[in-house]
Order: C-alpha cells, then structure tokens, then sequence
C-alpha cells in the first residue's frame, strides 16, 4: 500500500516516514504542484496533507480532490494548526481524520492504518486474488481453478477474515486490528479466539492455508507467492479463452 505526504518540513518528513515505512511505501511532496502532479499518475492508498504549503495549502488540493471526484481517498490533514475553526472545517469539508502537531509516529501509524481499514469497507460485487474468488454480495468464496470449481463452506466471520486478509495482502493484521475491523470497537473477545478462527480457516482452504502466515509478536497476514498469482493468472487467460 502507498501513501502521499504533501509535506514541506523536512523533520516532519523524516517522522512520519519513520512512523509508517514499516508498514507502506510512502512518497513526499514538498508542495501543492508536486503532489497534485503525484495524485495524477500514481494511485495512493492515504495522502497525509499539511495545511500551510509554499505555494497554496492544504484545503485547495482537498477542493481539487471533490472536483475530480477521486475522494474515496482517505484524507488526513497533518498540521500544527490548532485552531478549533481549522479543524471544523476541515472536518466540514470531509476530511477523514485532522492530526494536530508535534508528530507521534505511533498514533500516526493507527491512524493511518484506521483509514485504509475503514476506506475498504466498501468493496465491489466480485473479487478474485489468487486460487480465490469472493462474491460479496452472497457472502461466498470458491476456489477458481476452473469454472466447475466448488464453493468453499466458510462461516461469516471466517468469509471476513479471508476476505480482510487476501484483499490487503502482505499487510500484517494483529489480533486487535481483526477484533476492532471484524467484530468492532465496543464488542469484547479474547485475542485467542482470533487464532481458532484462523486455524478453522486455514484447514477449510486447503491446500492454500499455508497462504495465511503468522508473523509472531505481530499478527497474521496473506502472502501470494509470485509463482502462484502467475500460474492462476495463466489459468484465468485459458479460462477466458476457451469461453471465447
């Protein structure tokens, strides 16, 4: 995943780079120019953006963004503006989030993460990514080796959980990020219960469990092996071409 920081301080640079690089390819730019020429060629998961840039500010790309109606974009405002009115606005033109400065790489990186989590709840009627394809209108995922391929009987949170992982892959997902995504903030659930949900899983989608990995101390994510999206691209294409 990428993000874009329209940022000209170079320390703040430095920190949120510092703060997300762990977790996403982050790019920079120093001003409005750059990163509106950025957002034209490149496609970003976030786009942290300053408030006072050199040569405009923040709430005019933001402008820019709702007029070219690509604002599915989440949108953070990262500024040392402290102003109540300044963040109301930026919260009434419908920003996502508005962080107040000093930087704290920590809660910037929740934040960030939050967004994107929550920017991909809305999601299309189909979505195939490797030996999976889900129909999210029905709740059902089967394995696409062939047309004829047979439905994968997966309970509605382990339907969740697989989509969440393949859908965002090599993103690591700790317990508590799957708990607040899956379940919610409010809803209470031993951690460990996440770990069974995952071991039914991975047994129900043999012989690709070992797809979902388990990064200790971190969590769980889904790692699509190089050879394996080549060798279902290459059975996708012969698919199509038969139907053809």
């Amino acid at each position: 995943m990428k993000i874009l920081s329209i940022e000209d301080s170079k320390e703040s640079q430095v920190l949120i780079d510092l703060a997300l690089n762990k977790q996403f390819e982050v790019d920079f730019a120093d001003d409005y120019t750059t990163g509106i020429g950025k957002i034209s060629i490149s496609h970003y998961d976030c786009i942290l953006m300053d408030i006072n840039l050199p040569d405009s500010n923040g709430f005019n790309i933001f402008s820019q963004l709702n007029r070219q109606q690509i604002r599915k974009i989440p949108i953070i405002f990262l500024s040392a503006e402290a102003c109540e009115m300044t963040i109301a606005n930026a919260f009434n033109m419908g920003a996502d989030d508005y962080i107040v400065k000093p930087i704290k790489p920590i809660e910037l990186a929740a934040r960030v993460a939050n967004r994107i989590i929550k920017s991909n709840r809305v999601f299309e009627a189909e979505y195939t990514t490797g030996p999976f394809k889900f129909n999210l209108q029905t709740s059902r995922v089967y394995f696409c080796h062939s047309n004829n391929s047979p439905e994968i009987l997966l309970t509605p949170i382990e339907f969740k959980i697989l989509f969440l992982l393949a859908k965002n892959h090599h993103r690591i997902y700790s317990r508590t990020m799957l708990i607040n995504e899956l379940w919610g903030n409010d809803y209470y659930l031993e951690s460990r219960s996440v770990d069974k949900h995952i071991s039914s899983l991975r047994r129900k989608i043999n012989p690709y469990g070992n797809l979902i990995k388990t990064q200790s101390g971190k969590g769980y994510c889904f790692e699509l092996q190089a050879d394996l999206k080549e060798d279902f691209s290459y059975e996708n294409r012969n698919s199509s071409s038969k139907r053809n």
